[in-house]
């Protein structure tokens, strides 16, 4: 796995996706995405000053047929100002596992 994160990982000062679509890494990668989720949380709220619920999902990472890493991305409930709000809005949060 150490050899696959080198070769993903060209300039490991920068973040990940800016390795990901660096032409000079000439990788193959691949988002293997776990699970989907929406729910509430007051942590979440408080640090985007906005009520939930949130969206996120988990996924792995894959370069040259070896896991890299594990992502947990939360999306900010801003982005509704750059792509609208969804709609119709879910009635209640709901989990889903992608297989």
């Amino acid at each position: 796995m150490e050899d696959a994160y080198h070769r993903f990982m060209v300039d490991p000062k920068q973040p990940i996706g800016s390795n990901v679509f660096n032409p000079a890494a000439k990788n193959e990668v691949y988002r293997d995405v776990k699970q989907v989720e929406s729910g509430h949380s007051r942590k979440l709220e408080k640090l985007f000053r906005k009520p939930g619920p949130f969206w996120g999902r988990f996924y792995y990472i894959w370069s040259g047929g070896e896991p890299v890493t594990l992502i947990y991305e939360v999306f900010s409930p801003h982005l509704e100002m750059y792509f609208g709000s969804p709609s119709p809005k879910p009635e209640k949060p709901s989990v889903k596992t992608v297989k």
